[in-house]
């Protein structure tokens, strides 16, 4: 189990654009990093950004799913903006 900070996951989302295609891997050499790679053809260019992982020694809580179809069986809870 591993996680990373949201805030550096975070910045680095906020700098895609929708040209650009993410491919986000954990290389073989270097474990202790997620990396996300941003490539953009139409311009040529490539980034690559290295978040550190997260150790998690606990499976964290995983909230109820509200079933989709309730959404729509209530109207009057639920606003969808």
């Amino acid at each position: 189990m591993a996680g990373v900070y949201m805030q550096q996951l975070y910045s680095v989302l906020k700098i895609a654009t929708s040209n650009d295609v993410m491919e986000i891997t954990i290389r073989d050499d270097d474990m202790t990093k997620l990396c996300i790679t941003l490539r953009n053809e139409e311009k040529g260019q490539e980034s690559t950004y290295k978040l550190y992982l997260l150790d998690l020694d606990e499976v964290p809580h995983k909230p109820k799913l509200t079933n989709f179809i309730d959404l729509f069986q209530n109207p009057k809870q639920y606003r969808i903006i």
